[in-house]
């Protein structure tokens, strides 16, 4: 009970020389944000709603998720709308935020992301299939083995969030003993 306790303290009270248990692993989540020009972020706080993927083990496994989804679905990455991002300029983003988009348009593309969170990973996991044969076909065997890491850390984090929305809806943990 004591270790308990100090390891909250310390954890509440931050003291500034004191190495123990500032580096805990946290466990981060994915989380498409609610609002109409919806956009992929990167959190520490278990979100209350909207479509998520976590806990997940690293801020590096949760980046590789991110960029496995933008490299298959054109969301939107600017966090402001006086400018477009960079990718919007690439080409490689779409920026609804400058006008530049239907809104329909978008929102279909919203709703593929959402499916994907829900579970239906069939559309993602083809496109980055495609993507990982076509780098290989051209010798580029790094991209493509990074291609299928995302790819791997993506359907795992789908197949794992899956499992924890059927306990959770489940009424079998609320079982009267």
């Amino acid at each position: 009970e004591s270790e308990i306790l100090e390891a909250r303290l310390i954890k509440h009270c931050a003291p500034r020389y004191n190495r123990a248990g500032k580096n805990a692993p946290r466990s981060c989540y994915v989380r498409l944000t609610t609002d109409a020009l919806a956009r992929l972020v990167i959190t520490y706080v278990p979100p209350r709603s909207g479509p998520t993927l976590g806990p997940l083990r690293s801020r590096a496994v949760a980046t590789e998720i991110v960029d496995a989804i933008h490299s298959v679905y054109p969301l939107r990455r600017c966090t402001s709308t006086s400018s477009p991002c960079i990718p919007a300029q690439l080409g490689v983003a779409l920026c609804p935020c400058m006008g530049a988009v239907d809104r329909s348009l978008y929102a279909r593309i919203v709703d593929s992301v959402k499916a994907l969170f829900a579970g239906e990973v069939a559309e993602c996991a083809a496109s980055l299939e495609e993507r990982m044969r076509s780098l290989a076909r051209t010798q580029r065997f790094e991209d493509a083995a990074a291609v299928r890491d995302r790819r791997d850390h993506l359907l795992s984090a789908v197949h794992r969030q899956h499992r924890i929305d059927v306990l959770r809806d489940s009424d079998t943990m609320s079982v009267n003993l």
